[in-house]
């Protein structure tokens, strides 16, 4: 892994981006799962007054509590601050839901704070906080799994293009990109589209097309096919702040 900031920053948003996918559905091998996280790990809530695990063994028993019905998780902003080759701190806010049968979803802004290591070149977390600070009152149920899982990849290849030279080439090498991946399939998917736009400051929005296969025990999916990106135009862009 390339040990530049952009590099960082995106290998801490695949992070993000794993442990969402993984809580959203019965998909997920938990001992594969939990490499992603330091063996001495603490997962707390309301700003650290509540602590949920203390190390792998606490968090995998967590894992395993932890509801199985499908729910969904948008990523609506994020700030890496790096600290360096072996680490840095990923925050962000996200808007929860759970659905409900004849009911609107049940949901919350939730604000997280992460820390993140890097140890021979494997990103980790090393502590997650996560505070709920609002109601979230989307009436509609918005599923993030499958895009999820798009983003996580996407943003692994960018921290490591060996992963996949050849698509790697296709994704380019931004310093500063922001992904934003529209998958609308059911959760779990075996296969599945996700419209995919890469926004650079200053530069118009690439849009490219990505066809995903996946399984329940993949680390991550595996595209099959992806169309070219389509700059748009500078001056069609309509900034916005929101990160999915």
């Amino acid at each position: 892994m390339k040990t530049t900031i952009a590099s960082r920053r995106y290998a801490a948003l695949a992070l993000a981006h794993r442990w969402f996918g993984f809580l959203e559905t019965e998909w997920g091998e938990t001992l594969e799962h939990l490499e992603m996280f330091d063996p001495s790990v603490t997962l707390s809530g309301r700003d650290g007054t509540v602590v949920f695990a203390r190390d792998r063994d606490e968090l995998r028993a967590w894992f395993a509590a932890v509801p199985d019905p499908t729910s969904s998780h948008h990523i609506l902003h994020s700030v890496w601050t790096d600290g360096g080759p072996d680490g840095g701190s990923l925050s962000f806010v996200v808007a929860y839901q759970a659905p409900r049968e004849d009911l609107p979803p049940v949901g919350s802004i939730i604000r997280y704070t992460t820390t993140v290591t890097f140890h021979g070149g494997t990103a980790r977390f090393a502590a997650l906080d996560k505070t709920p600070v609002l109601p979230n009152t989307e009436p509609n149920y918005q599923a993030s799994w499958a895009a999820h899982r798009a983003q996580a990849y996407l943003y692994t290849l960018l921290s490591a293009p060996d992963l996949n030279p050849s698509a790697a080439e296709t994704l380019g090498s931004p310093g500063d990109a922001v992904i934003q991946a529209w998958a609308p399939a059911p959760a779990p998917a075996s296969s599945y589209t996700a419209t995919i736009i890469v926004q650079e400051q200053n530069c118009g929005p690439r849009v490219s097309r990505w066809q995903f296969e996946d399984s329940w025990d993949a680390a991550l999916p595996t595209p099959v096919s992806i169309t070219h990106f389509h700059q748009m135009p500078a001056t069609d862009i309509n900034p916005s702040p929101v990160h999915r």
